[in-house]
């Protein structure tokens, strides 16, 4: 049998509706129970189980309300007055951080021309060219977008900065240390330290190893308001909402006129395509190659002058020596790929470490009570069945066993000795005769995943250390390096949300909805290294770093564990993705019992300030998508979506920061020709969901995976909720799930353009949904 089936089994008709539940069991042979998620104390990067009230499929939008009084947002932004809006003024900074201690420095921009002046100040400076000195911003936008495995694009984020230079040595000028050059927001210096022609100083170089080394810090919202036309409760909604980001450095291009003026152009990417290419998270590649490769980037120096090696070694050694350090490399193109026995020998470390931390578990395939409760439907061991029946000719000591289970004796919690295992009635033997899957967690696996990169890390720090061939500059420089991505793993939050899925060849209207969280899916061993050989090792890859295996390794895993697979067609599938946002940092003291409460969960949107970026972090979600399989996400009552940070949206308002709403339909040509043949209900061949594409006043309420609902009643289509209304039979409103969000910042206004996906009609079956997930609106008042 197809291991990874047989957990499925598990998992559609064996494990409570609520999700497995949490057990300690030292006999797992005998547990009938699918183990949970526990992670690891201590480790660099903080991982959890994200708790609480929200709806799977729309943990975005709890995510964005987390702390946020959700119905004054609606009340005073999203439907703020026409007068109101012309009075915003954006508010787009710009920041560098430090790599020394995370400080960060704002980028001059001058609001007025800044001529240069002699030191009486009353004469302007002639010497140089004339120039105002002056910089602006013409254009700033950001498009965000989630990831699954199965999206073309490849990024998260993009970035595009423009910058109108009336002379290009601007860039370098700075009117003194508080600020920073403009040149830093592209510019990547070389890291080693070089002597200019004709001159005997040394020129120190940048520690930037890659383009992820350029970090750079925006935020993007309106200024705080001032005047008398904005109440207390508008300002602070206002001051609340502003989104800050950690932008890389991609590419530029800078174009300059005759006259010295200059217009630049600047790309950034997000977190992971910056981490793309960095070779110390490469998991595929052994100790000593990381070594070597951190070595030849910070550019090695020998501890040991020629004088004193021609002194005290013999040709020989020479030769030897030479031999050997070339052998080591210095030179990054003349370093080793590795080979599949370096990917299987990683892979199997992570195992190791499972093993270690008893995080692999054991079910036996042809256990008997598992094959009374597969044959029969039932938990438990029914007495009046044959065990004879049930496991078939076997040993005395194998029906010794099972009769020692059919009475059910009790079965230790504690690490059990021999006579407490003899008395329990296992089997010493029964590995002779049965079949056993070997599965992990996912959380668990990630956990391992996180503690061999910071291992890794920890290992070439301490060969380092011990090369006495290095010296002592280029020691420090490598430490300082390695020093510099612990701390960036220190500040990486990764957060499993919960899972519903349904079995198949069920009415949808009575499938009953099952729970999981994402980090308790168990995926067998198996399962793990058919795809380490179909994804890395058939196709000889040589490089799979932490991009690589978040994005993609993971969520291919949970498709091809949770969903449909050979001889175990039971659940409905699902698709997972992964969304990733910039955020202030999270206490660990928050997470009890491996689990987060999404009420303690930072939002991306904030009150920005220079303090709040110096302490950024990042937060990685894995989650699913809206599946068709499960009931409707709510009813369409506007104030419990809005407390669940569901925002009904109206178009054709004489206020609000909706401008436009433009319906499009989801292309299917064989739908109209075979709704007409089938003689479908009245107007069903004209019945087509719709997309939506919204144009609205500049804000950050929207992020990939929120949750919205469109309400058409505005443009005459009458109420989605009404199952007669022109709405439904043409196919606009209902829920949608948002994808890429751009806003932009351009000619002194900001402007974000939101792509919504069509999700399903509110329907009145959303009942029970709302009551077992929803946040209802007693609770939530009583709060206040």
């Amino acid at each position: 049998m197809y291991p990874q089936a047989y957990l499925l089994h598990y998992a559609a008709f064996s494990t409570p509706q609520s999700g497995p539940k949490e057990t300690e069991n030292p006999l797992p042979l005998l547990d009938t129970n699918l183990k949970i998620c526990r992670f690891e104390e201590g480790k660099d990067v903080k991982l959890a189980k994200l708790k609480g009230s929200y709806y799977p499929e729309a943990v975005m939008s709890a995510v964005l309300s987390s702390k946020k009084d959700t119905e004054s947002i609606s009340k005073f932004f999203l439907n703020m007055e026409n007068h109101k809006i012309s009075s915003l003024v954006p508010e787009v900074r710009l920041y560098r951080v430090s790599n020394d201690d995370g400080s960060v420095k704002p980028f001059y921009f001058p609001i007025v021309s800044d001529y240069k002046y002699l030191a009486a100040g009353n004469v302007m400076d002639l010497s140089n060219s004339f120039t105002s000195n002056a910089s602006v911003i013409e254009s700033f936008s950001v498009t965000i977008t989630g990831k699954n495995p199965f999206q073309k694009t490849r990024a998260h984020l993009e970035a595009n900065l423009k910058i109108k230079l009336d002379n290009v040595a601007t860039i370098f000028d700075t009117p003194g240390s508080d600020y920073a050059p403009l040149a830093d927001l592209f510019t990547i210096r070389n890291n080693r330290d070089h002597k200019p022609a004709g001159t005997n100083k040394s020129s120190a170089g940048n520690a930037l190893e890659t383009g992820k080394g350029c970090k750079i810090v925006a935020t993007m919202g309106y200024a705080p308001p001032v005047g008398g036309i904005f109440s207390s409760k508008e300002k602070k909604i206002i001051k609340s909402m502003s989104q800050t980001i950690h932008l890389f450095y991609a590419g530029h291009d800078l174009s300059m006129e005759q006259n010295g003026a200059a217009s630049l152009s600047v790309k950034y990417t997000g977190f992971f395509s910056a981490v793309k290419g960095e070779s110390q998270y490469n998991l595929i590649s052994n100790t000593a190659t990381k070594a070597r490769l951190i070595k030849a980037k910070i550019g090695k120096t020998s501890n040991l002058s020629k004088e004193l090696i021609s002194t005290f070694m013999s040709k020989k050694d020479k030769e030897e020596k030479e031999t050997k350090e070339k052998a080591e490399t210095t030179s990054i193109d003349e370093v080793p790929s590795p080979s599949p026995r370096d990917t299987m020998g990683s892979f199997g470390e992570m195992i190791d470490i499972l093993y270690e931390n008893n995080k692999v578990h054991v079910l036996s395939q042809f256990d008997a009570s598992l094959r009374a409760e597969s044959l029969i439907g039932t938990s438990g061991i029914l007495e009046d069945i044959s065990l004879d029946s049930i496991i078939g000719e076997g040993t005395d000591a194998a029906l010794n066993a099972a009769q020692g289970l059919a009475a059910k004796k009790p079965i230790p919690t504690l690490r059990p000795t021999h006579k407490q295992v003899s008395e329990s009635g296992a089997n010493p033997f029964e590995f002779l005769y049965n079949n056993y899957i070997f599965y992990v967690t996912l959380g668990d696996l990630l956990d391992a995943y996180y503690i061999k990169i910071s291992t890794d890390l920890a290992r070439v720090r301490k060969s380092i250390s011990k090369d006495n061939r290095l010296s002592d500059d280029s020691k420090k420089k490598c430490i300082t390096r390695l020093q510099e991505m612990t701390r960036e793993l220190k500040r990486l939050n990764v957060l499993m949300a919960d899972c519903v899925y349904t079995r198949k060849k069920e009415a949808d209207t009575s499938t009953p909805m099952r729970v999981i969280n994402i980090a308790d899916i168990p995926i067998s061993i198996d399962t793990i290294y058919t795809l380490v050989y179909e994804d890395i090792t058939s196709i000889n890859k040589s490089y799979y770093d932490m991009n690589d295996f978040i994005t993609s390794f993971i969520p291919k895993l949970l498709t091809r564990s949770f969903g449909e697979l050979p001889s175990s067609d039971f659940l409905n599938e699902i698709t997972f993705t992964t969304t990733t946002y910039t955020s202030k940092p999270l206490n660990r003291s928050d997470i009890e019992d491996y689990k987060l409460s999404i009420d303690d969960l930072p939002s991306p949107m904030q009150i920005s300030s220079v303090t709040q970026s110096e302490k950024l972090e990042q937060y990685i979600i894995i989650h699913q998508e809206p599946s068709s399989h499960t009931k409707t996400i709510g009813t369409g009552d506007e104030e419990l979506d809005t407390l669940n940070g569901i925002y009904h949206l109206r178009a054709n308002q004489n206020s609000g920061v909706i401008k436009n709403i433009t319906f499009q339909k989801i292309p299917n040509p064989t739908r109209q020709t075979y709704m007409i043949v089938v003689n479908g209900k009245a107007y069903d061949e004209i019945r087509f969901a719709h997309n939506a594409e919204l144009d609205m006043v500049g804000n950050n309420l929207f992020y990939p995976g929120v949750m919205a609902y469109i309400n058409p009643e505005s443009l005459g289509f009458g109420d989605p909720r009404g199952q007669n209304s022109a709405a439904r039979s043409l196919g606009f409103g209902g829920y949608y799930n948002t994808g890429p969000v751009t806003t932009t910042f351009s000619g002194g206004s900001l402007s974000t353009k939101v792509t919504l996906y069509f999700e399903s009609f509110p329907s009145s079956d959303a009942q029970e949904k709302e009551e077992a997930f929803g946040r209802k609106k007693k609770k939530r008042k009583s709060r206040r």
